[in-house]
């Protein structure tokens, strides 16, 4: 996957482009917006192999999620966000952000059909990632009118993180 990297005006990166070969470029000096233009250009133009860009924060990353869909409704747009906790910390990240970074790496383990860009920050990137094997082995395949038998399936839940209780507080 490309990730962003040489640096140079917005204009001279347009022209010098050549959106058949992968490659490293960093947007640098463009207005908000027009970075979004060339990134879906880009990431159309690298189909399946994608693209990954680093935003500076959060902020900037769901800002750009927001634009790129605007400019190519059809472009997949996954984002990989940091954790919300320090590490050695006594709070756990969100389950949100957790469910995010998961479902992200799981779309990115399985083949991918179609143009997509990963957007991330560099705080999100310092942080370790499970290995693809383990996305994999994390799988549970049910279908409808299939039968499953209990402890089974409450095996493989207790394997994956998931906890029994009366009352569901969290998704």
């Amino acid at each position: 996957i490309p990730v962003s990297c040489n640096v140079m005006s917005l204009e001279s990166l347009w022209h010098k482009i050549d959106f058949d070969k992968p490659a490293r470029h960093t947007i640098a000096g463009a207005p908000v917006g027009h970075d979004a233009r060339v990134l879906a250009s880009l990431a159309q133009a690298a189909g399946a192999r994608g693209l990954v860009h680093v935003a500076l924060d959060d902020m900037r990353a769901a800002n750009l999620k927001d634009l790129l869909t605007f400019f190519a409704p059809n472009l997949k747009v996954l984002t990989l966000p940091a954790w919300d906790c320090l590490p050695y910390d006594r709070v756990s990240p969100s389950g949100d952000i957790v469910a995010e970074r998961m479902a992200t790496l799981w779309v990115l383990s399985n083949k991918i059909s179609g143009a997509y860009i990963v957007l991330t920050t560099v705080a999100a990137l310092t942080q370790r990632l499970p290995p693809a094997e383990t996305l994999q082995q994390a799988r549970c395949t049910i279908k409808k009118g299939q039968t499953v038998q209990r402890p089974a399936l409450q095996t493989f839940f207790d394997i994956n993180g998931y906890c029994r209780t009366d009352i569901v507080r969290e998704a």
